[in-house]
């Protein structure tokens, strides 16, 4: 899948700094966990179920974000227009 770039316009809250302002954020693929008690909770634009992995396609900050599962085996499909609910490693997660 490779790393994933989204231009996020926002408030943002890093330690004590508070900012307002436009961020580039670099997102590492493994910061990514689906889970039923995610932080996030975001639309499915695709769903593709590929065998060994899964695919899923969102709009995260009004960005197009991919998430691909390995081994999908014994883990909820979501289906697209369902809800996806991750959540993110913030060790995983970098501002340039």
């Amino acid at each position: 899948m490779g790393n994933r770039r989204a231009i996020v316009t926002t408030t943002y809250r890093l330690r004590t700094i508070e900012k307002t302002g436009r961020i580039e954020v670099v997102i590492r693929p493994e910061a990514i966990e689906v889970a039923e008690e995610g932080n996030f909770a975001e639309r499915v634009n695709k769903s593709m179920f590929m065998g060994a992995h899964h695919e899923y396609e969102i709009n995260f900050f009004g960005k197009p974000l991919e998430i691909s599962l390995n081994n999908p085996k014994n883990k909820s499909m979501v289906a697209t227009e369902e809800t996806l609910k991750f959540s993110l490693d913030a060790s995983s997660i970098h501002i340039l």
